[in-house]
């Protein structure tokens, strides 16, 4: 029988009576909190009995100190003489228990109490805002990638599972900053009247929360297994376990510098400088990794080759493409690359391919280009938004790059019969009117191709049947 018990616990730091209730139901099983971290406890075995638990705050403690400051030792000597016995502390945070019924409580002073908490929240709600700032700098980010490159961004599984992760870190953070701030006013108005308003607890929508980032996670790493290089796959999650081993390390050493009496200062210091250490030890380790990884070609699915040409090293690919320049024009030329790279996730799939000319191609100057991109919503009230977002990339791209008014660029619309789509734009310079590019509406389905060449109605025909009706490479 184990006489230990570690359990992943996700309480706020300010959820007392939350954290009291947990506690005394735990005891009541026959197990009493030990030690305890930001998510993991650890329980030991005792005799199943009723317990009564008190959270209390100490503003002074830190997590780097070596042993209690005499002001938290007077402190445990007085909660002792009342019947009072310390369970675990973490920093500011003391747990107490005691066996008695109906125990005289540690504190009674409503003004005091809140006043403590308060002065006991800086570094925690530091961490909550600094946490929320990146969070929301990186939703950011993503925001930026979706409204400017919808289809293509909603298409990958990285993008949403990243995407929602954040967003679950802004929910948390922001609920748990605004929900503490919202108890103290109104505490402090309460502690005014002689009464303590305890905070409402949060834990069931933490536990929600975290629950659907990890299934997120799980769903992730077996959609990435099963439709990317195996290797690629185990590359990530040799990624993300190296920063858990990051975390795990730094604890460690942490806890044993605390072991050796060694200062809060020093702790500090140390424990700040090996973190940093290892941080980039680790990304310079992937990157390096990475890269010897990708030129032993384990990282690719094996359609590709290197080739030479003037003293450079190009790449040139083999893959199946769903339409190419041979289907359209009926010719055969030696030395084409096919390029294909797809995406796909519950709410979007992209497919992008691009045929050119090997440049040590006999003919690589007359050698027809043809690249395209297909898009399918699988949401429809995503469609429009799609559409409309790649209508706009073109002119936002040359007004980004700085081209001056009368070069610039815009889809216009054209007739869509003879592509036998919905909607069918074609892109207009204003200084050298019709290009060779298209954005095709189908049912479902976006299809933006270019062509160098001008093409015929029966080319436009066989667009419509190779990718307006089947996607699939």
């Amino acid at each position: 029988m184990k006489e230990r018990m570690r359990r992943f616990e996700f309480y706020s730091f300010f959820d007392q009576k939350g954290i009291e209730k947990r506690l005394s139901r735990m005891a009541e099983r026959g197990w009493l909190l030990e030690k305890f971290g930001s998510w993991s406890w650890v329980y030991r075995r005792i005799e199943p009995k009723k317990l009564t638990f008190c959270v209390t705050y100490y503003p002074g403690a830190s997590v780097f100190d070596p042993e209690p400051s005499e002001g938290q030792s007077t402190f445990y000597d007085f909660c002792e003489h009342t019947g009072w016995e310390i369970a675990a502390s973490s920093a500011q945070m003391q747990i107490f228990y005691n066996q008695r019924e109906n125990p005289v409580p540690i504190e009674t002073d409503p003004v005091v109490m809140v006043d403590t908490i308060h002065r006991s929240r800086g570094n925690v709600l530091r961490s909550s805002i600094a946490l929320l700032a990146v969070a929301l700098l990186n939703g950011g980010v993503l925001w930026g990638d979706v409204k400017n490159h919808m289809a293509e961004t909603l298409a990958k599984s990285t993008t949403l599972f990243s995407g929602f992760c954040w967003l679950c870190v802004i929910a948390l953070c922001t609920a748990d900053i605004s929900g503490y701030y919202l108890w103290h006013r109104r505490a402090v108005k309460a502690a005014e009247q002689g009464v303590f308003l305890t905070r409402r607890s949060n834990h069931w929508f933490q536990c929600v929360a975290l629950t659907a980032v990890l299934a997120s996670m799980v769903f992730y790493m077996v959609d990435l297994f099963q439709d990317g290089p195996p290797l690629r796959a185990a590359v990530l999650a040799i990624m993300i376990l190296g920063y858990f081993l990051v975390v795990a390390i730094v604890h460690l050493v942490r806890n044993a510098l605390k072991r050796r009496k060694v200062s809060r200062g020093a702790n500090l210091g140390i424990t700040l400088i090996l973190s940093f250490f290892l941080v980039v030890l680790l990304i310079g380790g992937e990157a390096a990794g990475i890269r010897w990884a990708a030129k032993q070609g384990w990282l690719s699915e094996g359609r590709e080759e290197s080739y030479e040409y003037k003293g450079l090293t190009f790449t040139a690919y083999n893959d199946e493409l769903p339409l190419t320049v041979e289907e359209l024009l009926g010719v055969e030329y030696e030395g084409y690359s096919y390029r294909l790279q797809a995406e796909e996730s519950p709410l979007a799939g992209w497919m992008e391919a691009v045929q050119k000319s090997r440049l040590d191609a006999a003919d690589s100057q007359e050698m027809p280009y043809l690249s395209y991109s297909v898009a399918t919503v699988k949401v429809p009230a995503l469609y429009d938004l799609c559409r409309d977002a790649m209508l706009r990339e073109r002119d936002e791209v040359t007004r980004d790059v700085g081209v001056p008014e009368g070069y610039r660029e815009q889809y216009q619309a054209i007739d869509p019969a003879p592509w036998q789509a919905k909607e069918a734009y074609r892109l207009m310079r204003e200084d050298d009117g019709p290009q060779g590019r298209y954005l095709l509406c189908y049912e479902g389905r976006i299809v933006e191709i270019y062509f160098d060449w001008e093409v015929s109605k029966g080319e436009m025909r066989t667009v419509a049947s190779r990718l307006g009706m089947v996607v699939s490479p």
